[in-house]
This record gives structure tokens, C-alpha cells and sequence, in this order.
């Protein structure tokens, strides 16, 4: 997961190649992949908001440190903000619950064709990456000039949002794709899909990929199909 070069606390949104969600994205999507602090206008108002990593604290065989991180891999817990401005302040909201050590994705997306735009921004932690945590996120201007965050869809490692196989112990956290599957649903799905393990399985082998499909109602995503698969490997 680390093949990359690692980049800057407050400069960067790396993209890791983990999930899918931004692989062959539609003409409108944009991969969120600079080396700054990130400028979108999800809103639309005439102040862009920042999606940005902040470093939260360094490790180093000496022990713990103070950002900035030191090194081209640093050991490190960040998180990834939002920041916009409300009356000429900037506010900072954080996108994830707790802090992980590096991004997975980030992207942005048309989701439902109303006023805003959508993103998808995931960051995980440890040596393989199973376990972290993914956002789909929306920002509308509510009409006093302070835009409004809101999460559409998460995923983490405790509570999943697939359907769990009736053989499997435990799931990873998995990952998100936005796509349009079916006319007669406005805008976009959300398909998730988070791999299965069971009690012997190994880190690199779940039993299962389990699926959720998730449509736009009255404002929010709901559920309308899952789908779960074995996977075939050599044992």
C-alpha cells in the first residue's frame, strides 16, 4: 500500500489504488489526486471549499512527535477535512470518525443532478488496509452563505453495509462506487462492496464478496439489493 511516494500533511489526497471507486469513472467524476490542498466548489456558491489531510501526530523509533511528519513513508495518524468558510471564518470539519495512517481514495461525483456536488473519500490504517473507513459526503448552501455538510453513506470495520454470508466470521471495510445501473432510478447508486472472511481465511483471502446496492430517496440512500459471491481460489 506504501509503493507510492508518501507527500505532505495539509498538501495532498493520495490515491492508493485500494478501491475501484476510481476506476473508470464517468466524464463527469474527478479524481482527487493533487499535490495541494484540493479547491471544489461542491456547493456552488462563489466560495470553493478544501478537502485537505491534516497530520494529527508522527511515530518514529523515538518515539511520538509533532507534525510534520519526517521520512518518504512516515508512520503517522492524519485526518482528512473539510473546509469551507461561514461569514468570512473558515471552519474545518472532520470527514472521518477517528484518525487513520493513509488515504485510499478520494473522488469527486455527481450523485442525484441537484444543485452541489457529492464525494467519496476513504482513508485506512495498518499494514494491509483492511480496516479503515469511507465517506460519501454532500455540501449544499442552505442560504445564509454557510454551506452544510452531510454524510450520504459510510462504511468502517464494525458495522457493515453489506449482507453478512451465513459462513463468515468478520468483514473489511471494503469499498464504495457510485454508478447509474438502472433508468428508472434518479441519479446514481451507490454500490458497496466489502469482502467476508471466515474464521481460517487468511488476511489476503476472504470466502466471500458481499454487495449492497444503494438508490436515491426522497433525499437519502437506501438499500434495495444485495448480492453475495464466493470467491474461487486455490486452497
Amino acid at each position: 500500500m506504501r509503493g507510492r511516494p508518501a507527500l505532505t500533511a495539509l498538501a495532498t489526497l493520495v490515491l492508493l489504488g485500494l478501491s475501484p471507486g476510481v476506476v473508470g469513472a464517468e466524464a463527469e467524476d474527478e479524481e482527487l489526486t493533487l499535490q495541494t490542498p484540493l479547491e471544489i466548489n461542491v456547493d456552488r456558491d462563489p466560495e470553493p471549499e478544501i478537502i485537505r489531510v491534516r497530520e494529527i501526530t508522527c511515530y518514529s523509533d523515538s518515539g511520538e512527535t509533532a507534525p510534520p511528519c519526517e521520512g518518504e513513508f512516515p508512520n503517522r495518524d492524519l485526518q482528512i477535512e473539510l473546509v469551507n468558510r461561514c461569514h468570512g471564518v473558515e471552519r474545518s470539519t472532520p470527514l472521518l470518525v477517528r484518525s487513520e495512517n493513509f488515504v485510499t481514495v478520494a473522488e469527486a461525483v455527481e450523485l442525484d443532478g441537484r444543485r452541489g456536488r457529492e464525494f467519496i473519500v476513504g482513508a485506512a490504517s495498518g499494514a494491509s488496509g483492511r480496516n479503515g473507513q469511507m465517506v460519501v459526503g454532500r455540501v449544499r448552501d442552505t442560504g445564509d452563505g454557510c454551506p452544510r455538510f452531510r454524510r450520504v453513506l459510510t462504511l468502517g470495520p464494525y458495522t457493515p453495509r453489506t449482507r453478512k454470508p451465513r459462513r463468515a466470521s468478520y468483514h473489511a471495510t471494503g469499498f464504495v462506487i457510485a454508478r447509474s445501473l438502472r433508468r428508472d432510478f434518479p441519479g446514481r447508486e451507490l454500490v458497496v462492496r466489502q469482502p467476508w472472511y471466515r474464521s481460517n481465511d487468511g488476511g489476503c483471502c476472504p470466502t466471500y464478496l458481499s454487495s449492497a446496492y444503494y438508490r436515491s430517496k426522497n433525499g437519502r440512500y437506501v438499500r434495495y439489493r444485495t448480492r453475495v459471491e464466493r470467491l474461487s481460489r486455490d486452497r
